[in-house]
């Protein structure tokens, strides 16, 4: 092949390499912000790769094409991950409003949401963009499960028996409580639990 195929081929490779990035011109600052790195690399690969061209090194251009769109994918990789953990966070932060009461909040289920998050985003400081996303993924999919509606009437019933006992518990043990006070049948879990059930989050 003539050294003038190559070029013509090279730098329409080059050309569609700053198509695929242009849509990430808009999300620049975020970048910058989280993993300025790859800002930088982008634009040292495409220089690269267009004087490799212009000096006929063909083998280096390919090289930097390749470099530059493997930037520009962890580009992308870390934009989904912050809308993953943006998602994640959204879904915790409902679980967190419904619970209600502190004491409802500390539960394990509802605690851990907020710790899977600052996981996620501490991959991401970290740029593992993709295992950021999982973990966010993981969150959003708990979080979603506490935050479904269940229409099974024998759940609820059995749910509301289980509150009645649990109160009375409570209300039978609290001469033995010393300050300071920890009682469920006064901080209002029992009356948010109620109304978690009537609403249908059995």
């Amino acid at each position: 092949f003539a050294p003038e195929l190559f070029e013509i081929e090279l730098r329409a490779m080059l050309e569609t390499v700053s198509d695929e990035g242009a849509d990430l011109h808009t999300q620049k600052p975020t970048i910058r912000l989280w993993a300025p790195d790859l800002l930088r690399s982008r634009g040292e690969a495409f220089a690269a790769a267009s004087r490799a061209i212009s000096a006929l090194r063909y083998r280096e251009a390919v090289r930097q094409i390749v470099r530059c769109r493997r930037v520009i994918a962890e580009m992308h990789d870390l934009l989904r991950a912050l809308d993953d953990c943006d998602r994640a966070e959204s879904a915790a932060s409902a679980v967190h409003d419904l619970a209600g009461v502190t004491r409802l909040r500390r539960l394990p289920s509802v605690a851990s949401l907020a710790q899977v998050v600052d996981l996620a985003r501490q991959h991401i400081v970290e740029q593992d963009f993709k295992r950021a996303s999982r973990i966010a993924g993981v969150c959003t999919r708990l979080a979603e499960a506490l935050l479904e509606r269940h229409g099974n009437r024998a759940s609820a019933e059995d749910a509301s028996v289980r509150i009645e006992q649990l109160e009375h518990l409570c209300t039978a043990t609290q001469p033995f409580l010393t300050p300071p006070r920890d009682d469920p049948a006064s901080d209002g879990t029992f009356p948010v639990l109620r109304h978690l059930l009537r609403d249908g989050y059995s």
